[in-house]
């Protein structure tokens, strides 16, 4: 299910927060400080996501990830960090909209994050031992 909500990050109650950034993120780093601008700087330089864990009220992980160029840039930021906050089994992800975000922008953010959620399962067996 999707939900479209508005209000102040730090206290939206969430297991993951994904921002997704292409400039400096200072509107970001003034509701999360130190660790998102960690995380920030370490995303910058491996070119993937970066998740970093969170004390306190508001969400409970921040998944920083870096967008390229253009609307594919979003589209696959939202996927990678819809992918990182999966990875660490979070169930309520949120995806903030940066400040520059247009309506194309945010129907990319959307439209990637969906698809970074989506997996096929029909033909998929009840996980069990691995194959030896």
């Amino acid at each position: 299910m999707t939900d479209l909500v508005s209000g102040p990050l730090d206290a939206l109650d969430a297991d993951a927060l994904v921002l997704a950034i292409r400039d400096d993120g200072q509107a970001f780093a003034q509701a999360f400080g130190v660790p998102f601008q960690s995380a920030l700087a370490d995303a910058r330089v491996s070119k993937q996501s970066v998740t970093v864990q969170r004390d306190g009220a508001g969400p409970k992980r921040l998944v920083v990830v870096v967008a390229g160029e253009g609307l594919d840039g979003w589209r696959v930021a939202a996927a990678q960090g819809v992918q990182a906050a999966q990875a660490v089994h979070a169930r309520r992800v949120v995806l903030a909209l940066p400040d520059e975000a247009d309506a194309e922008i945010a129907e990319a953010l959307v439209e990637g994050a969906r698809l970074g959620a989506y997996r096929f399962e029909r033909y998929r067996t009840a996980e069990g031992p691995p194959a030896v």
